[in-house]
Order: C-alpha cells, then sequence, then structure tokens
C-alpha cells in the first residue's frame, strides 16, 4: 500500500519504511513514510542505521554520481561472515570494502539496484537479475511496477518483457482495486513518472499475480489471459 493510501486509511499510525536482507541482519536503512511526495514513484528507504555503511557503486565498484543507478553495497557489523558451505558465492558477493577498513571492511554486494536523489535518501529501484535491455535502453523492470502500484487503483503490477531486445515489448499485469480502473489514468499517471521508452505497450487486468515460494513474482509467468488493452490505441 503506497503512504499516500495507508495515511487516507491510519491518518495517525506512523508507517516505516524499512531495507535489508537476510545477509545483512535484515534491517539497514530505514525511512519514515510521512515525509514521502505522494507523487514519486519510489518509496525512499532512506538512511542508513547506526554502524552501518551504504554504497551505490557500478560493475569495478566506483561510486556512482547522485540520481545514477548501480548496486547497493552495505558494510558494517551487520553483515554476515559469508554463506555456509558456499564459498564461490561468498567470494563473488562478500569482498573487501575500498573505502573503509575495521568494522567496515567487508562489503556486501547486495544485488539491488539503488540511487542515491538529491536530498540524499536511498532508493531501491530493482534487482540487478531483473535488469534487461529493450531497444538499446537499460530498464529496470520493477522501476515500472512500482510506478504503476502508485497508483490509488492499482493493488498490484508486474511488468514483463516480450520478444528479442530490438524488437521486444513492455508488457504490465495489473491487479485492479476495482473493475472500473481507467486506462487513461494509468498511462497518465506512466508519462508523468517514466521516460517514454519504459512505459508498457499493453496491459492485461487480472485477479492475481503468481509469486515464487518466497513470495516473489513469478517472473516465468507467461502474460497470457486477462483483459487486454493497448497503450498506444489509447
Amino acid at each position: 500500500m503506497a503512504p499516500v493510501r495507508w495515511r487516507a486509511h491510519f491518518p495517525n499510525v506512523p508507517l516505516w519504511n524499512f531495507y535489508g536482507a537476510t545477509e545483512c541482519a535484515s534491517n539497514a536503512a530505514v525511512y519514515e513514510t510521512s515525509d514521502t511526495d505522494d507523487g514519486s514513484s519510489l518509496v525512499p528507504v532512506g538512511r542508513a542505521i547506526d554502524n552501518v555503511k551504504l554504497y551505490v557503486l557500478d560493475a569495478h565498484l566506483k561510486r556512482v554520481p547522485v540520481g545514477a543507478a548501480g548496486e547497493l553495497g552495505v558494510a558494517g557489523r551487520c553483515v554476515s561472515a559469508g554463506y555456509w558451505g558456499d564459498e564461490d558465492r561468498t567470494s563473488r558477493c562478500f569482498v573487501s570494502n575500498p573505502y573503509d577498513n575495521g568494522q567496515y571492511s567487508i562489503l556486501y554486494r547486495t544485488g539491488d539496484i539503488a540511487r542515491i536523489s538529491t536530498s540524499g535518501l536511498l532508493e531501491i529501484c530493482g534487482r540487478s537479475d531483473n535488469q534487461i535491455k529493450l531497444r538499446g535502453f537499460r530498464v529496470e523492470l520493477e522501476e515500472i511496477e512500482a510506478a504503476l502500484e502508485s497508483h490509488p487503483g492499482i493493488a498490484k503490477a508486474a511488468v514483463f518483457a516480450e520478444g528479442l531486445e530490438d524488437h521486444g515489448r513492455l508488457t504490465a499485469i495489473v491487479v485492479p482495486v476495482r473493475d472500473s480502473l481507467g486506462s487513461g489514468d494509468i498511462v497518465a499517471l506512466l508519462r508523468h513518472t517514466l521516460p517514454s521508452y519504459m512505459i508498457p505497450s499493453a496491459f492485461r487486468l487480472v485477479d492475481s499475480i503468481p509469486l515464487t515460494a518466497s513470495g516473489k513474482i513469478d517472473r516465468a509467468y507467461p502474460s497470457e489471459g486477462g483483459r487486454l488493452a493497448s497503450f498506444s490505441d489509447l
């Protein structure tokens, strides 16, 4: 539920957005969402908690500029020693921190794509393994999903790439809050929040979106079924 919808139903109940992973003791950053800009497609995860340092890095572990996307790295007392019995994965994900030592000497490469906003807040854009290249552009599927789910008429959304890179298209699978969900409203929202190459060319209204055993969107789910509408026809 987007912060604006939460506050509409629970005006006096604070809503905190925590970020973390099992590899870093579950929580590494936190943000109190009452400060959220309701026009944003992404809810920040804020700033690092005590004894944690966060870095947004490129493939060579160099810091990226403010506003640019990169892989999120976590360092601090919360970071684990690695994966039990899996030396190869440990060596890939737990590396020496080029920016600090001591309690921050080990850097956990999360695989999450993030950026630092001009306000200095951390935003999670998606996963490196869910980043695709479409017609020459790198696209974060989860960023499009976040934009869709910021619409009050959408309960859940998933975006899939169909076809080859040069001739591919994006299809959005949408679970509506109500049957009267208007396609025009969705398109207007996306055009306001996303560049044109990230706007799906079609969407399907469905009752539910299949999830994996861990509760994440099943990316192998085919996009057939549901009611279809083309954005280009609107």
